[in-house]
């Protein structure tokens, strides 16, 4: 399996948009979207469109640090 992987390391902003459609069976985030600048908000549905199945886990509390400050 190790041979099937890649890793982006690059700001999700600078590489979303290479990738094509449904090109990747699973797209996985943990904490990621609530961290996202306001200003970037378009990459949650830049992620829909890359991938078949789309996995994002949040906050369970609903705080959003993102907002804070």
């Amino acid at each position: 399996m190790g041979r099937h992987i890649r890793i982006y390391n690059a700001s999700i902003e600078e590489i979303i948009r290479d990738f094509k459609d449904c090109q990747f069976d699973v797209v996985f985030t943990m904490g990621l979207l609530m961290l996202i600048h306001t200003d970037s908000e378009w990459i949650f549905p830049e992620m829909a469109r890359i991938t078949k199945c789309l996995i994002t886990v949040e906050d369970e509390l609903g705080v959003e640090y993102r907002r804070l400050g």
